[in-house]
C-alpha cells in the first residue's frame, strides 16, 4: 500500500485469488498470508476503477483518492492469470495494460515559492507522479520561470535561519522532482549552478542523523552561534562551488579518499554530502588531461554516481525505472569519457610510457595509474563496440605492460594488473594466445619470461594466505587454455601466387586448407611445449593440481602422452601420504577426473602402476569416518560401478578385495562391486566353456 510520503508499505506475501464476497456483494480480490491463513486484502473489483497492469508481475489500482493499491506476483503466469478475471468483470480485453481511460487534470500550475506554501508545492509534485500526463505537465511548469533556482534559494535562506521543519519539506519536493524521472530537470539540477546546493538539500533526510542533531541543538543558543560563525556566508543568490566540484581547483581523474574509511563512512552515514564532498573525496588527474570537455564530463558523472548510490533512498521494487533517467545519464557519460580518451593518442601513449617506468621512486605514481586504466576499462563494459577500444589499448602495448606489472613488487599494482588482464581475457582470450605465439615467434626472451609463465609463476608463489589473486589466475589461465573457445577452422586467405601454385601442381584448396594451422592446434602445441613443465613442476602448490585436471578433460590428446612420459600422475599420488587432508582431497578428485574420461588408455595405466594402492591406503587409514575424504573414495567407487568400468572394476576387486574391502560394511558400494565382478567372471567363464553358443 502507498503511504502519504509516497513510499510502498509492505503488508505481507500471501496467495491471491478472484472470487465472489457476499459481504462485498461482487467479485472481489483476496489475498490470505501464506503463514496463517489470515486475511490481508479484501477488495472488491469495481466496474469504473482503473487497474493497470505494469512490467509483467504487477497490478495497481487506486480507492479512494489517496489509497494506492499494488499486487506483486512471484511469477508472470499468476498475475496475468488474476488481470484476466479483472478484465472479465469489467469487460475489457486481457490485452489492455490499463482498464480505464485516465480523466487527467491539465492544470499545471505550481504555487508560488513561499515558505508557507511548501506543503501545497509537495503536494502537487506528489499527486504528479500517478500519471505520465501529470509528470509532463507538472515538469513543464518546473520549468518555466527558473522555478527550479528559486526553489534553492528559498533552501539557502531557510539553511541560514536553521529552519529544519521548513528544510525537510524541501527535502521531500526535490525527492519528488528527481522521481519524475525527467532529463530537462535532471540537467538543471546538476548544472554548476545547483549542483552543490542540490546535494545540501539531501542532507535534510527526516530520518538523517544531520537533522536529529540539529534538532538536539535547537536550544543551545551558545552551541548555534558557534555553529553559525563557521558556516560560510550563503546570502547571495550564485551558489558557491565546493573545491572539490570546482572547475578552477586542480582536476584529477580519480576520486580517492583523503582521509581514513571510517572519516569517510561517519560523513555518509550522517549525511554530510557536502562535508565528504569537499574535504574528503578529491578528484586525481594521474596525467594531465588537454580537454575541458573531458574533465567536466568526469566531474559530472562522479557527482550524478554518488547521488544515485549514496543520496537517493533505494527504489522499492514498484519502483525500479524511477530513476532510469540518472541511470541513461550514467550510461552515456561513461560512453562519451572512454570515447574522448580513446581518441587522444598523445595521452594514451604518455600513459602507457608512465606504467612501463620501474623505478621505485615512481611507484606512487604507477599505482594511481593502474587504478586509472582499470577505472577506464570499467567504464568500457558500457561500449557497444569494445573490440575499438581493445585494439587501441593493445596497439600502445597493453598486453606488454601487464607482462611488466605483473612481475613488479608492489601489491596493489600486481593485482591491479591482475584485474586488467581479468578484462582482456573475459573480452578475448584469443588476444592473449596469440599475444604469446607471437612472443615465441618475434622475441629472444627465455621461455621463463613468456606470458603464460609469468601468468603461472605468480599463481604458484602468490603470499597471500587465502590464495586470492592466485585463485584470480588461475580462472584466466583455464580461460586462455579451454579449447572451447578457441577457433578450429584455420582461415583461408589465399593470395593470387599460390592460387597459381596450387594450379600449376595438380593440387586443390582442399589440401591447402588442410595445412592451415588452427589456433587450438597451434596454442596447444606451444602451451605443452613451453608452459606446462611450468605449471607441474610445483606439484605441491594448492592451484596447479585443480588446473591439470582441468587440462585432462579438455586436452586428450596432448596432456596423455605428457602425463605418460614425464610421470606425473606417479608423482600426484605421492601427496596422499600427507597430512594434509585438502591435498588428499585434491589427489582423489584429480582420479576421479581422470576416472570420468572412461578412457581404457588411462585405465590401463592406472592398473599397471597400481595408482589405486595410495588411494585404498588413505580411505582405510581414515577408518570409516564420515568427512569428506571418506566420501569423495566412495563416490570414486560407486563410478566406476555404477558406469561398469570393468577394467577399473577387476583391478580393485582382485587386488583390494580380501582382507581390505570386504570389511566396508557401512556402505554397499564394494559389495555391489564384488557382485557385478563375480557375474561378470561367470559370464567370461560360460563363454570360454562354450565358445560357439
Amino acid at each position: 500500500m502507498l503511504n502519504a510520503n509516497r513510499t510502498w508499505d509492505d503488508r505481507g506475501t500471501g496467495h491471491v485469488s478472484s472470487s465472489y464476497i457476499d459481504r462485498l456483494n461482487g467479485m472481489s480480490l483476496l489475498v490470505r498470508a501464506e503463514t496463517d491463513g489470515s486475511t490481508l486484502l479484501e477488495s472488491k473489483i469495481m466496474p469504473d476503477t482503473a487497474y493497470q497492469k505494469q512490467q509483467d508481475t504487477l497490478i495497481v489500482w487506486s480507492e479512494g483518492e489517496n489509497y494506492d493499491l499494488a499486487l506483486s506476483f512471484q511469477e508472470r503466469i499468476g498475475c496475468e492469470e488474476i488481470w484476466a478475471k479483472i478484465c472479465q468483470v469489467q469487460g475489457k480485453d486481457p490485452s489492455v495494460d490499463i482498464t480505464q481511460d485516465m480523466i487527467e487534470d491539465e492544470d499545471n500550475e505550481l504555487p508560488p515559492i513561499d515558505v508557507n506554501r511548501l506543503d501545497e508545492i509537495n503536494s502537487v509534485l506528489t499527486s504528479s507522479l500517478t500519471t505520465a500526463s501529470k509528470k509532463d505537465n507538472i515538469t513543464l511548469a518546473l520549468e518555466n520561470d527558473n522555478y527550479i533556482l528559486k526553489l534553492l534559494e528559498l533552501f539557502r535562506q531557510l539553511e541560514e535561519r536553521h529552519d529544519i521543519p521548513a528544510l525537510q519539506k524541501i527535502y521531500e519536493i526535490f525527492k519528488n522532482i528527481f522521481l519524475l524521472n525527467k532529463s530537462t530537470l535532471i540537467e538543471i539540477m546538476l548544472s554548476d549552478q545547483a549542483i552543490s546546493d542540490i546535494i545540501g538539500v539531501f542532507e535534510y533526510d527526516p530520518n538523517g542523523a544531520r537533522v536529529r542533531e540539529f534538532q538536539a541543538k535547537t536550544n543551545n543558543v551558545d552551541i548555534q552561534q558557534q555553529r553559525l560563525s563557521q558556516q560560510p556566508s550563503t546570502t547571495s543568490t550564485t551558489t558557491q562551488t565546493p573545491h572539490a566540484l570546482s572547475s578552477q581547483s586542480q582536476s584529477y581523474f580519480t576520486y580517492l579518499p583523503s582521509s581514513s574509511e571510517s572519516e569517510l563512512m561517519r560523513l555518509v552515514r550522517e549525511k554530510r554530502h557536502r562535508e565528504f564532498l569537499r574535504n574528503v573525496s578529491r578528484f586525481k588527474e594521474v596525467i594531465p588531461l588537454s580537454k575541458s570537455e573531458l574533465v567536466s564530463k568526469i566531474h559530472q558523472t562522479y557527482r550524478v554516481q554518488y547521488i544515485q548510490d549514496v543520496i537517493m533512498p533505494s527504489p522499492s521494487i514498484f519502483e525500479d525505472n524511477m530513476l532510469s533517467t540518472l541511470s541513461s545519464l550514467l550510461f552515456f557519460n561513461k560512453i562519451e569519457i572512454v570515447t574522448l580518451i580513446q581518441e587522444d593518442e598523445k595521452f594514451l601513449k604518455e600513459l602507457f610510457r608512465q606504467l612501463s617506468d620501474s623505478e621505485p621512486s615512481f611507484q606512487e605514481k604507477r599505482r594511481d595509474l593502474v587504478l586509472f586504466l582499470k577505472e577506464l576499462c570499467t567504464f568500457s563494459h558500457t561500449l557497444q563496440n569494445r573490440e575499438t577500444f581493445i585494439k587501441t589499448l593493445s596497439s600502445f602495448g597493453l598486453l606488454q605492460t601487464i607482462e611488466t606489472l605483473l612481475i613488479c613488487d608492489d601489491a596493489a599494482i600486481k593485482l591491479g594488473a591482475v584485474d586488467l588482464l581479468t578484462y582482456v581475457v573475459d573480452y578475448s582470450p584469443s588476444m592473449v594466445r596469440e599475444y604469446a605465439l607471437q612472443q615465441e615467434i618475434n622475441t629472444d626472451k627465455p621461455a621463463e619470461q613468456y606470458i603464460i609463465n609469468i601468468i603461472i609463476e605468480q599463481m604458484i608463489c602468490d603470499i597471500d594466505p587465502d590464495l586470492g589473486m592466485a585463485q584470480q589466475l588461475s580462472g584466466i589461465l583455464k580461460m586462455i587454455i579451454d579449447p572451447d573457445n578457441m577457433l578450429t577452422t584455420p582461415a583461408l586467405n589465399v593470395c593470387l601466387e599460390t592460387a597459381q601454385f596450387f594450379e600449376l601442381n595438380n593440387l586443390s584448396y582442399f589440401h591447402y586448407y588442410f595445412l592451415q594451422k588452427t589456433e587450438k592446434s597451434e596454442f596447444l602445441n606451444y602451451f605443452y611445449k613451453h608452459c606446462i613443465c611450468y605449471l607441474t613442476a610445483p606439484i605441491l602448490a594448492a592451484t596447479s593440481l585443480p588446473l591439470l585436471t582441468f587440462c585432462i578433460e579438455h586436452h586428450a590428446y596432448h596432456i596423455r602422452s605428457y602425463l605418460l612420459h614425464k610421470e606425473i600422475v606417479c608423482r600426484i599420488m605421492i601427496l596422499t601420504k600427507s597430512r594434509h587432508t585438502f591435498l588428499v582431497l585434491t589427489v582423489i578428485r584429480f582420479m576421479r577426473k581422470l576416472v570420468a574420461l572412461k578412457d581404457e588408455f588411462y585405465n590401463r595405466h592406472i592398473v599397471t602402476l597400481n595408482q589405486f594402492q595410495p588411494i585404498i591406503d588413505a580411505f582405510l587409514s581414515n577408518r570409516g569416518r564420515y568427512n569428506l575424504l571418506d566420501s569423495a573414495v566412495i563416490d570414486l567407487f560407486e563410478f566406476i560401478d555404477q558406469n561398469e568400468i570393468h577394467t577399473l572394476l577387476t583391478y580393485t576387486i582382485e587386488r583390494f578385495w580380501k582382507n581390505k574391502l570386504e570389511r566396508i560394511d557401512y556402505v554397499r558400494t564394494f559389495k555391489s562391486m564384488k557382485r557385478r565382478y563375480d557375474h561378470h567372471q561367470q559370464q567370461q567363464q560360460h563363454r570360454n566353456s562354450n565358445p560357439y553358443s
